[in-house]
């Protein structure tokens, strides 16, 4: 999943969140949460391949909550999301 793919995933399963009303978000399916937290890690997966799609990643990882608000993510992941990919 590239980069573009992967924030259209995970800003539709955002939307999803954020449409449903709070007192129901305990009884949800967990396949929901997991949906929720599968495409966050395929955004932090995505590798970069411009200068351009990091500043992209960093303003939408920025804006969103599950990377800015909910506190669980490490700084080893926050930094490895925008490494490049590396040849071996």
């Amino acid at each position: 999943m590239n980069l573009q793919q992967a924030i259209a995933a995970h800003k539709a399963s955002m939307d999803a969140y954020h449409a449903m009303p709070s007192e129901e978000w305990d009884n949800v399916d967990k396949s929901f949460h997991d949906g929720i937290d599968a495409t966050r890690q395929a955004v932090l997966d995505a590798k970069c391949t411009s200068l351009e799609e990091v500043r992209i990643k960093a303003e939408f990882m920025l804006s969103c909550i599950s990377f800015s608000e909910w506190g669980d993510l490490k700084e080893k992941e926050l930094i490895a999301a925008f490494l490049p990919e590396v040849s071996r």
